[in-house]
């Protein structure tokens, strides 16, 4: 590929062809005001092990997000989303809340997550029940909300 000029995006396109081409990770992030801020991820858990799931990352286009994942929600009616910007410690965490879900027992609420692209500067969160197969069928609530990035 040839990128002409001197400007900054001229430059960040050669570099990245050149760390795609070598295979390597970046450890840089480009931001633009259509570019997201923030890693937006969620806390789970497996084999009492805790991780972050990542839904969405720092650098990704507004209009590329598109990210989704399902849970088997333990406890409280409420799923966490954990925002971070990728060169801080310090996370914010908001809690949305699953109103009228039906009562199930622990870890027989599966939840589908999906993170798309809202308003500008906006995240839109869709959350929907899918129950637990023919023990606890999907009570079809869709959760839906905007997080502020």
């Amino acid at each position: 590929r040839a990128f002409q000029g001197k400007n900054l995006f001229t430059k960040g396109a050669c570099y990245e062809s050149m760390v795609r081409m070598q295979k390597k990770e970046c450890n840089y992030v480009y931001f633009s005001e259509h570019k997201l801020k923030h890693n937006i991820f969620i806390q789970t858990c497996t084999s009492n092990q805790s991780f972050f799931y990542n839904l969405a990352n720092a650098g990704s286009s507004y209009y590329e997000i598109n990210g989704s994942c399902q849970v088997l929600l333990e406890g409280e009616p409420f799923v966490d989303i954990w925002m971070q910007q990728p060169d801080s410690k310090d996370a914010r965490i908001q809690s949305l809340e699953l109103t009228e879900l039906p009562n199930r027992p622990p870890k027989a609420t599966r939840l589908n997550i999906e993170a798309l692209p809202g308003e500008k500067g906006r995240i839109f969160i869709r959350i929907t029940d899918l129950g637990m197969g023919q023990w606890y069928p999907a009570s079809g609530k869709v959760w839906e909300y905007f997080i502020d990035e």
